[in-house]
């Protein structure tokens, strides 16, 4: 029977399939470790990519804000355990989410150095799990509004940096636009 099976690979295999070689290609992730940042949207200042071993599947970019109001920022490979012990759950859920009280906010991801961008824009391509209320907060600012200061009293959402809002505010076209009497 052995002889039959190998019939229709010959040419592709050329022998038993050895195990070195794992049926689908190592993950790769990038790979940091920088504390004592201040900014919390900062990402690493240099990533390194690394070749995941055989039970890490996923790549973890992982937010600590440490007792002194510091931040630790650490993108590695990481197996199902380690996930696991992070999030308290055994349901390994893609994306982003925050653990341990709100003290850690991190991006679970599968997929060829998927951990390569910052914190922050994995959160903006996945989204962050949150209650629904945080959603629903953000739909009024699309409807037209007549008087000026809305856009101006507009709460940020608390994940977004100042940065962002800085952009906003300097083609102030859109605002003179806005304020139609």
């Amino acid at each position: 029977s052995e002889e039959g099976q190998g019939t229709h690979h010959t040419g592709l295999v050329p022998g038993p399939i050895e195990p070195i070689q794992p049926t689908k290609r190592s993950l790769r992730c990038s790979v940091c470790v920088e504390s004592g940042m201040t900014d919390p949207t900062a990402d690493c200042s240099s990533n390194a990519p690394a070749v995941c071993p055989a039970d890490h599947e996923y790549c973890l970019t992982k937010q600590t804000q440490n007792d002194d109001g510091s931040f630790t920022m650490e993108k590695h490979c990481a197996s199902q355990s380690s996930l696991v012990s992070l999030t308290d759950t055994p349901d390994i859920k893609l994306g982003c989410a925050t653990a341990v009280g709100g003290l850690v906010n991190y991006c679970v991801c599968q997929g060829d150095l998927c951990n390569q961008e910052s914190l922050l824009a994995q959160a903006q391509v996945s989204g962050v799990r949150k209650p629904e209320s945080a959603a629903k907060h953000k739909t009024p600012v699309i409807e037209p509004h007549p008087k000026a200061e809305t856009p101006k009293s507009h709460q940020p959402a608390i994940d977004m940096p100042t940065v962002f809002l800085d952009n906003d505010e300097a083609p102030r076209v859109s605002t003179a636009t806005a304020s139609v009497p």
